[in-house]
């Protein structure tokens, strides 16, 4: 639910005034470069007429088709999800609800599991940015309906790809309904999620995926293959493939820290950082969408960002000029004319968007609300677990804050009386939670790493690693304490820096 309260905005030119804001250096390395193609990638797809709001087809099918949809909203999520802006917020809400006022939230009329799965996946990440349950509830039934009709004991297990004639199981049908399903699990709780996906990973390793450290009938390690038929394996080697091995392992092993989980993203990814040097093949989002995450949470960017660097520089490099925007083909320019298909061209901007923006901080800040009161520890106190309020700032150290980068463009926000970070209580990823001082925890479980993001207003909110809210005080009254919630783009996100 959003909270909104009235901003003190004449206390705030006073004593801003007073004090002087020594705004620290945002480098914002990749934003502009995002910015570029996700707002070219815009222009050449979005359909808004007034009655309609959808990524189109390609540049020339202007018609909104149905899982192709879902694929675009994602892409936009990744543009929003590097930094928050309340623009592409907005769009990303007016792309889900046209879909769900044409569509409803039963998609069960496509016999096609993978393509409910593609749009299942668009609604939980857009519950994660907003906290509509509209959203969940959506991507919580269609999740269901997927497992209960395209499950059963054929093959050993597994989801079937299409329902109707029942030919293959494959990579695309069970490795998105991995991802969704420990996205449904954090945010709900119910364990079925997450026992039914790990049910789901374990079928696609042991007919899909080559985990072992030698060439076998499923290819060289590191390889996923596409379905099994009736009539045996059908072996593809290919980036889409792989790279949902690469997300999937690396949800599951967010939640479960199982060594085995661990080894596969490894081994995936260093098959495709060797197959595709510079990425040449179709739709690799989900493989940097996936190794974004698990160099993030496992403060593993030294090994991963100068492959990542490289390919998103030749992206850029050989983009199509008039929209931004690059082909599967990075190593060759996109050519300015004919026709591109949106889904072909929305991993330029997956791979801009997973870089982290760099911020530069430095010394002590005073982190100011719209209140007028500042982020304090209660009663100044200097043990674990002790409150975060807001009061007047006085000047003690209490009331101080340093920002410790960690990995993937997160900090710990450290006191500097304590020596204590800023931590979600009991690492929650419910909205509502509250907000403590405790020690440092690191990247797992991720409840103490905070991203900034710069809002067009020059104050800054913070968003968990672990729950995605946003840090959030309501009202004015002293001695509240601070909670995470969903994002709303309202003043009780937004805050201050002020150098000391």
């Amino acid at each position: 639910m959003s909270k909104i309260h009235s901003p003190k905005f004449l206390f705030l030119a006073l004593l801003i005034a007073a004090v002087g804001v020594l705004s620290p250096h945002a480098e914002a390395q990749q934003t502009p470069r995002t910015d570029a193609v996700y707002n070219g990638w815009i222009s050449a797809y979005q359909v808004a007429d007034g009655s309609n709001f959808f990524i189109a087809k390609s540049l020339t099918d202007r018609s909104d088709g149905f899982w192709s949809e879902g694929y675009g909203i994602f892409e936009a999520e990744d543009a929003y999800f590097q930094d928050h802006s309340a623009s592409r917020y907005t769009q990303i809400v007016q792309l889900l609800n046209d879909f769900l006022t044409k569509n409803g939230n039963n998609w069960g009329g496509d016999s096609w599991d993978d393509d409910l799965e593609w749009i299942i996946y668009a609604y939980i990440r857009g519950y994660q940015m907003t906290g509509n349950t509209a959203y969940l509830t959506a991507a919580a039934n269609n999740w269901n309906l997927v497992y209960s009709r395209g499950w059963d004991s054929t093959f050993g297990g597994g989801i079937w790809e299409e329902n109707s004639g029942r030919d293959s199981k494959c990579i695309l049908s069970n490795g998105p309904f991995v991802i969704e399903g420990v996205l449904l699990y954090r945010a709900t709780g119910t364990s079925t999620y997450l026992t039914e996906s790990e049910q789901a990973y374990e079928w696609v390793r042991n007919n899909l995926f080559n985990y072992t450290n030698t060439t076998n009938a499923k290819g060289v390690p590191g390889q996923a293959d596409e379905c099994i038929h009736a009539s045996g394996l059908a072996v593809s080697d290919n980036v889409y493939n792989t790279g949902l091995i690469v997300n999937a392992a690396n949800s599951l092993y967010r939640e479960t820290l199982s060594s085995e989980y661990y080894g596969d993203v490894q081994l995936a990814a260093s098959h495709v950082m060797s197959k595709w040097p510079i990425m040449s093949a179709s739709n690799p989002d989900n493989f940097f969408r996936g190794i974004a995450a698990f160099a993030t949470q496992n403060n593993l960017w030294s090994t991963y960002n100068t492959y990542v660097q490289n390919n998103a520089n030749a992206a850029w490099n050989e983009r199509r000029t008039d929209y931004n925007i690059t082909n599967n083909n990075w190593t060759v320019p996109t050519t300015t004319t004919g026709n591109i298909v949106s889904m072909d061209s929305g991993a330029s901007i997956t791979v801009q968007a997973v870089l982290p923006v760099s911020f530069s901080f430095s010394g002590n800040y005073e982190i100011l609300c719209d209140s007028g009161l500042v982020l304090d520890v209660s009663g100044g106190s200097t043990s674990g677990g002790a409150a975060v309020v807001q009061t007047a700032y006085t000047g003690a150290t209490n009331q101080l804050w340093t920002f410790v980068s960690t990995a993937g463009g997160y900090f710990q926000i450290k006191n500097v009386k304590s020596g204590l970070v800023l931590n979600v209580k009991g690492h929650s990823t419910t909205s509502g939670a509250l907000i403590q001082q405790y020690g440092p925890q690191g990247m797992q479980p991720g409840n103490d790493e905070w991203m900034p993001a710069l809002n067009s207003d020059g104050t800054y909110s913070f968003y968990n690693l672990n729950s995605n809210m946003a840090l959030e005080i309501f009202g004015s009254t002293s001695g509240t304490q601070f909670e995470q919630n969903f994002a709303n783009n309202n003043t009780d996100q937004k805050f201050t820096l002020i150098k000391r």
